[in-house]
């Protein structure tokens, strides 16, 4: 069932909508791509057509893309790319000539998959073409029924009409101008709570640097004793010959050498996984880096993503003054406010049923440019911490704060995951900071 789109004080019928889309798909930018035509038809015929519920990334995967009903739409993010590049198009449409004469302009707000329809004022060339009589009549329609001239004054000077071009030009700048904030306002509130969080990254026009620190140190032979110990050319290594990748084998620590960068925490590993698939959906450049020691310089000035807490040299030495810190007791403290503690305790088979996280944003970092850091108490926490912060429905917790400062201001935030097998089960803030 189709149902009518308010816009403003105007009242567009899905027939004027259509008349757009059609516009769209038989435009050079949509030809050649038969899946982006689809993608398009499918978002707007469901948002006017009454079936907006559905517009959810797993539906649209399954009914666009041909994907399983239980399909990962964190492993497959085909949905999320498809419509950042079908953004994109519908932008380069709208900025040439073939939009012209277009009444509507479809709009898809980031963060989601529910199409926004602005009314577009007539093109100043088709305005010109008009007669000058029924240009004023639309400036001022109730002026000129409830004021008739009277019929001896129909001879006008030209003076007057030189006026009357200047009443309409003024009129048609503010109607402009009008349009344009009335748009600009829209697309800000249109922004979903994900968005505002990570702007400062994905609207930072350098490449953004995602460090992940590393634990656990490697160990291997030294070329001495290998060369020592190396079995003859034709002969098999024992069955129970142990890897050189194991942690501290027992042996002389004269005999092994430590490699300069250990092991990277699987947490860690899946919360740069979520972090990356997050800047690819929005096209950022990424540069990975890892290890124990990341030069000052290369963090300087760069939008940077930090992983990670007692293993990453950056998270520590930047949330040292924060509200919410890491101490040396593998413990998160609140510097004011209530002095709370936070801490995570093993249970006796070895592993833990909950873990505590620190996110933190800086705009105006030590290193010069925009900062996020996702860092547990533990590697669970980690993961957990990373999975909250790139899922735009968690990230809706934060609606408490106001817009401007969920886009604008420095962040912190303290998280509680309950976890099984250290997957996180449920995430809540329990504390917050905004300055």
């Amino acid at each position: 069932m189709t149902e009518d789109i308010h816009l403003g004080e105007r009242r567009l019928q899905p027939p004027t909508i259509d008349e757009s889309l059609d516009q769209i798909l038989n435009s050079s930018r949509f030809k050649g791509s038969a899946q982006l035509q689809t993608l398009l038809k499918y978002i707007v015929e469901g948002s006017i057509n009454g079936h907006s519920d559905a517009l959810k990334e797993r539906i649209i995967g399954i009914d666009v893309f041909g994907r399983k009903s239980d399909y990962d739409t964190a492993d497959d993010p085909i949905v999320r790319s498809r419509v950042g590049l079908l953004r994109k198009r519908l932008a380069q449409y709208y900025e040439s000539e073939e939009s012209r004469g277009s009444t509507v302009q479809i709009v898809i707000p980031n963060g989601s998959y529910r199409p926004t329809f602005i009314f577009r004022p007539e093109d100043s060339a088709a305005v010109s073409e008009r007669h000058p009589a029924s240009l004023l009549q639309d400036a001022v329609p109730h002026a000129a029924q409830e004021n008739p001239e009277p019929e001896t004054a129909h001879s006008v000077p030209r003076s007057s009409s030189a006026v009357w071009w200047l009443v309409l030009g003024v009129t048609a700048c503010v109607l402009c101008v009008l349009a344009l904030a009335a748009w600009a306002i829209n697309a800000k509130w249109q922004k979903s709570e994900l968005y505002l969080v990570w702007a400062p990254i994905l609207e930072n026009k350098r490449g953004v640097l995602l460090y992940t620190g590393t634990i656990n140190p490697v160990y291997l032979p030294s070329e001495g004793n290998a060369a020592r110990t190396s079995p003859a050319s034709d002969q098999e290594l024992p069955a129970t010959s142990p890897s050189p990748l194991q942690e501290r084998p027992s042996a002389s620590t004269s005999d092994l050498v430590p490699l300069r960068d250990g092991l990277v925490p699987p947490g860690d590993i899946m919360a740069d996984m979520k972090v990356a698939v997050l800047l690819n959906t929005y096209n950022r450049n990424l540069s990975l880096r890892y290890g124990s020691g990341l030069p000052f310089v290369d963090l300087k000035g760069s939008p940077t993503i930090l992983i990670g807490a007692y293993d990453n040299y950056w998270t520590m030495e930047l949330a040292r003054d924060l509200p919410f810190f890491f101490d040396r007791g593998g413990r998160i403290r609140e510097r004011g406010g209530k002095h709370r503690v936070w801490s995570s305790l093993a249970r006796t088979d070895s592993t833990i049923s909950e873990d505590y996280a620190v996110i933190f944003r800086l705009l105006d970092s030590k290193a010069g440019g925009p900062i996020i850091a996702i860092s547990g108490l533990t590697t669970c926490g980690t993961q957990a911490a990373a999975e909250f912060m790139t899922d735009p429905l968690q990230l809706r917790k934060l609606a408490s704060i106001p817009r401007n400062a969920l886009e604008s201001k420095n962040l912190e935030f303290v998280l509680h995951a309950s976890l099984v097998n250290c997957t996180p089960t449920s995430v809540d803030i329990v504390g917050q900071q905004v300055w």
